[in-house]
């Protein structure tokens, strides 16, 4: 520790006589390397239980309180966004335009319907899910479930029966908004759900039946514009998010409506790479995903942008849908990057031919990355974050800073670092490869809803969230994503991940996709590599010549023992393959058939 003897001077100025107070210290500290501040750098000061505490600025801090605390809700939000721009345009969907003020009075009249529906029911600030497709009715819903006062459900409408059951009872979920489309799917399930007491059905055809249980969705639109007669409070439960379940049971996230805030400071950061009101920012995302509504929603409304959502990602109509509504920006999952460009390997779009300035998401590839880039002249700004949200980063340099593959620098009220087994801090360096963990500096608390099971993702006691992602810091302070915990495979002693396998076997030019995971050896004495891999064509390559091939780029211990080959593999939201429907498979005898093993050079069941 280094001391020296400074001073405090108090000095008149002007006419008036104003005073100022200067503080002064020694040349020797602020000379010294540990010396925290620049010169002219603006600080925060205050007094805290007798001591005078002396921080750097955080610009953020100062907007969120200038926000207030008490502000921090999303009706509240819309509201004020609403008088702020009134019919400036704020969503486009096909044909149609939303305006702010459009989002904030079609919202109350579904806030109100849906307070008489809660009041016939007689309950008390109930869990709504919402099962619908992407659509301007999906955001009006959520918006209006949240004005009554109520919680937000967002149904994955990729989830097969079991697992729709699965989240609608643990949310405890009371009333059901579900698009026709999906009706069939309910039903099949539905006398497995008690708690269920209306199910309200939009776009239901015209042979449909509705009793005193199934209502018209156009019933819950009322003629009421005002706000409803709810006072939400930043405190109050606004959502329960669930994860996309790839690894295990979905675990139902709670957002309370201080959450909003978050808009602020990812805001801030996309505004720096080049965020704008006047920004159209393209949306493929499905609606119920955290990174599909309140990662873009929230700083688009803060910053005064407009989103165009589209239905569904094609890949197909990708361009078509960009050049129509001449977004400026785009939201994304790496996956989708890569349909573009295998889809579009013969267009004549280039970097000249469209209006996109910048695309910000999550997981995408190295050579996926290079490539987009190349090809369009879109900048790519890539992230991490999870349902959780207790951590968010962002590489705003990308590939122009030499750091293509990052997934960048926490957000400011965010830490994040790189920890062993025994969470022991890891120096950087990509041969110190431990698990991502992340906090938020900010008073905050991880709050899972009717938690079933832990699994990869757990908080310590020094409020240190603990991902279950891998990774490694380099000396800058950049992160980069390495694969998931569970994906850590470990053979004959070697530690490796999955990726690694997969990635050799899909730069074979006749496979689409593929995925590596183990399954228990023939004597159950220990694990070996299973790849499951989906060819162009089935008559194209065998087993054995794509095992040659892995032969040859790979390292001895990383050779599969089976292969089989499927025509797809089952995949999550984000467009995760979900494992563990494949390693089930292992025990089915047709699955058998159809895997080829290694030391045989035949089918295990022939």
């Amino acid at each position: 520790m280094r001391r020296g003897k400074g001073k405090i001077t108090t000095k008149k100025s002007g006419k008036g006589g104003y005073e100022s107070t200067w503080l002064y210290i020694p040349s020797k500290l602020v000379k010294d390397s540990s010396f925290p501040f620049t010169e002219k750098e603006e600080v925060s000061i205050q007094i805290e239980d007798g001591s005078l505490i002396i921080k750097k600025r955080d610009v953020i801090q100062d907007i969120i309180e200038a926000y207030g605390i008490q502000n921090a809700t999303l009706p509240k939000l819309i509201e004020d966004k609403a008088n702020e721009n009134g019919e400036r345009t704020f969503l486009y969907f096909k044909d149609k335009k939303y305006s702010y003020m459009d989002m904030h009075t079609i919202s109350n009249q579904i806030g109100n319907g849906l307070l008489k529906v809660i009041e016939n029911l007689n309950l008390k600030k109930p869990k709504i899910a919402l099962m619908l497709p992407n659509c301007p009715d999906f955001i009006f819903s959520w918006f209006g479930i949240i004005k009554a006062g109520s919680t937000f459900v967002p149904i994955n409408t990729y989830f097969k029966p079991e697992l729709l059951q699965y989240q609608l009872n643990n949310s405890n979920s009371r009333i059901l908004i579900i698009d026709y489309q999906y009706l069939r799917n309910f039903k099949k399930i539905s006398s497995n759900l008690p708690n269920i007491e209306k199910i309200i059905v939009r776009n239901a055809h015209k042979d449909f039946t509705f009793d005193d249980k199934y209502i018209d969705f156009q019933e819950i639109i009322s003629a009421n514009m005002e706000n409803p007669d709810i006072d939400v409070k930043h405190h109050h439960i606004m959502a329960i998010l669930y994860t996309p379940g790839t690894t295990g049971k979905p675990k139902g996230v709670i957002f309370r409506n201080s959450y909003v805030i978050s808009g602020i400071y990812l805001g801030k950061e996309l505004e720096s790479i080049g965020l704008n009101k006047y920004d159209r920012i393209y949306n493929p995302i499905p609606l119920f995903y955290i990174l599909g509504n309140f990662t873009i929603f929230l700083p688009a409304y803060f910053y005064n942008a407009s989103i165009i959502i589209s239905e569904n990602f094609q890949s197909k109509s990708f361009w078509e849908e960009i050049l129509k509504y001449k977004a400026t920006a785009m939201i994304f999952l790496g996956d989708f990057l890569s349909a573009v460009l295998k889809t579009h390997q013969l267009s004549q779009i280039t970097d000249k031919s469209h209006s996109v300035k910048w695309a910000f998401g999550f997981g995408i590839f190295h050579r996926t990355w290079k490539e987009f880039e190349k090809r369009y002249g879109i900048p790519i700004y890539h992230g991490w974050s999870q349902t959780e949200s207790m951590g968010i980063t962002i590489n705003k340099v990308g590939s122009k800073g030499g750091k293509i593959g990052s997934i960048g620098k926490p957000l400011s009220g965010y830490e994040i670092k790189i920890v062993d087994s025994r969470d022991n801090e890891l120096p950087p360096g990509p041969e110190y490869i431990g698990e991502i963990v992340c906090r938020s500096v900010y008073p905050s608390q991880l709050q899972y809803h009717n938690l079933t099971e832990e699994g990869d993702t757990l908080i310590d006691k020094g409020r240190w969230y603990h991902s279950g992602d891998i990774g490694f810091k380099d000396k800058d302070g950049f992160i980069y994503y390495k694969g998931r915990k569970s994906n850590l495979m470990r053979i004959n002693g070697e530690a490796f991940f999955a990726r690694e396998i997969e990635n050799v076997a899909n730069s074979h030019p006749l496979i689409i996709e593929s995925a590596c995971f183990t399954v228990p050896n023939e004597d159950l004495s220990d694990e070996v590599i299973k790849l499951c891999a989906v060819p162009k064509n089935h008559d194209s390559i065998t087993q054995k010549e794509l095992y040659d091939y892995l032969k040859q780029h790979l390292m001895y211990f990383m050779f599969p023992k089976y292969i089989e080959f499927k025509d797809t593999l089952p995949k999550s939201l984000t467009k995760a393959v979900q494992k563990q429907y494949l390693k089930q498979e292992w025990n089915d005898e047709k699955t058998k058939k159809n895997t080829w093993d290694a030391r045989i050079k035949n089918y295990i069941l022939t």
